[in-house]
């Protein structure tokens, strides 16, 4: 009985790697263990190095814009906030004390309604549909913030007004936040 590593299979199986081997050593492809590294591998590896590297700083600079960005809308959103509970606390005391309610609550037209009222009044009203507010900093920007008021385009312009809330940067156009909320004046309630 033959011996299994003698079999024609496995010897030609042998004599082939042999061969490959070869004729890859022949080529370049691979060398003995007592060789170093060649410039070419070298230089391929280290272009590897190279983009890894320059990748993973792009997505750290990225990320960091993102970042910076993400805390200025967050300051400015905080910011509108602030404003909007003053303008909501105006809102809540404003003609409550007119007893059994206002005259406002009679008017024939929108522009003697109690949105256009409470926006153009400048004692306990906003003192007028349009102001600007800042500069502030945020994220370590200046900004300026303008609020516009309006009751024309709301759903009852005798009682309900639209707040809206636009940030920003100073010397640019492009704003990075915007806010349009409504805001009833309390005394409407008292209407009859």
């Amino acid at each position: 009985m033959p011996s299994p590593l003698r079999t024609p299979w496995v010897s030609s199986r042998i004599g082939l790697q042999l061969l490959c081997s070869q004729r890859l050593q022949s080529f370049g492809f691979l060398r003995q263990s007592s060789q170093g590294f060649t410039l070419v591998e070298v230089l391929v590896s280290m272009l590897v190095a190279v983009i890894f590297v320059s990748m993973t700083m792009q997505a750290l600079v990225t990320s960091a814009m993102f970042r910076i960005a993400a805390t200025q809308y967050d300051e400015a959103v905080s910011w509108i906030q602030e404003d909007l509970e003053a303008v909501v606390r105006q809102a809540a005391q404003y003609e409550t004390t007119a007893l059994p309610y206002s005259s406002l609550c009679a008017a024939q037209t929108s522009a003697n309604g109690l949105a256009a009222s409470f926006i153009n009044d400048s004692t306990g009203g906003l003192g007028g549909s349009s102001a600007t507010l800042g500069p502030r900093a945020l994220g370590g920007k200046y900004y300026n913030m303008t609020r516009t008021a309006t009751y024309t385009d709301s759903y009852d312009p005798f009682k309900v007004l639209y707040v809206t809330y636009t940030v920003i940067p100073q010397g640019e156009t492009r704003p990075i936040a915007n806010v349009r909320t409504e805001v009833i004046p309390h005394g409407v309630f008292k209407c009859p």
